[in-house]
């Protein structure tokens, strides 16, 4: 039994395996579509990095090409790290978007520490890197509550190169908004379309 940090792939004509990496825990991956790089996102369970947050963990995305580099953490065109407390990574059809959930989930009354993310990406030297991020509430959800707290409870895929499908809910809030979504990258709005 391997270790929860340790990535394996397997030749699927010769059944050979072998090991990309080992660290501490993977919480969640995604291959892209090209078959070329895995998103990645490394939990940090020591507690030191998440004060604010009781769950006592963090994720951090990152990114390995299969063909040549070590792996490098997720970030923009300048270099900046920007794969912080991200995790299940979704990559649309055509590569040009990642949605991720930042934060551990945990929650009270009135808020939930789950935001989606949506990254929209690109290739610079074979490197792939964040151009521009939009946050959840960068989605005109209509109707929107006047109170409550909008969080993701899980991205459930893309419909398209630019649909995404997730399912959202609301905190502290006397209407029932919450269900599943359909996020239009092309127009930046939401609608419900399902519970």
């Amino acid at each position: 039994m391997e270790p929860p940090g340790t990535l394996i792939i397997q030749d699927v004509q010769t059944q050979e395996e072998s090991t990309l990496l080992s660290v501490e825990e993977i919480s969640s991956l995604a291959w892209y579509p090209d078959g070329k790089r895995i998103l990645f996102s490394v939990r940090d369970r020591s507690g030191k990095q998440a004060m604010s947050d009781p769950s006592g963990f963090v994720d951090q995305l990152w990114v390995i090409n299969l063909e040549m580099d070590e792996p490098y953490p997720f970030q923009d065109q300048f270099g900046q790290v920007t794969g912080k407390g991200l995790h299940h990574p979704y990559i649309s059809p055509d590569g040009l978007y990642v949605a991720a959930i930042e934060g551990s989930g945990w929650g009270d009354a009135c808020y939930v520490a789950s935001k989606l993310w949506v990254k929209e990406v690109e290739f610079v030297n074979n490197r792939l890197h964040e151009v521009f991020s939009y946050y959840q509430l960068d989605f005109a959800v209509d109707p929107a509550p006047e109170d409550g707290e909008m969080y993701v409870k899980r991205i459930i895929g893309w419909d398209s190169p630019t649909l995404l499908k997730v399912d959202l809910r609301w905190t502290c809030t006397t209407e029932d908004l919450g269900g599943i979504y359909v996020l239009d990258m092309s127009t930046l709005t939401a609608v419900k379309t399902g519970e």
